[in-house]
């Protein structure tokens, strides 16, 4: 399942096992569903945008699961999680190849600056 966001401010529902090549800004992705995931399974995200002194909304995405929490560590505060429903809100800190893991019922993205949570 590969899908390709280029254009700003898009959605997008990632099934199980997804490889994304984003190269777009404010895009929010949303995690699959619980009855798409097992344990360990890895999601893909190839990312043009990354930090490079850009401001935020230049390579912020959104990130959201209806089933899953979601959590990431940042800066200063450690692992920070949001609930299912809610999202986290941030960037990568490196452009290129980034996971995302399922493991203990919870996505955890590797790599990413989460700066909010949102309801």
């Amino acid at each position: 399942n590969i899908s390709k966001i280029v254009t700003d401010n898009q959605t997008v529902q990632l099934t199980s096992k997804s490889f994304v090549f984003v190269n777009a800004s404010n895009t929010t992705i949303v995690l699959p569903e619980e009855s798409q995931v097992s344990e360990m399974d890895v999601i893909y995200i190839y990312s043009l945008r990354a930090t490079n002194n850009a401001p935020i909304e230049d390579c912020a995405i959104t990130f959201t699961s209806n089933s899953h929490s979601i959590s990431s560590y940042k800066v200063n505060e450690g692992l920070i999680t949001a609930s299912a429903g809610q999202k986290i809100y941030g960037r990568f800190h490196i452009s290129g190849l980034q996971t995302i893991l399922f493991m203990d019922g919870k996505w955890f993205l590797g790599s990413f600056s989460p700066y909010s949570i949102i309801d």
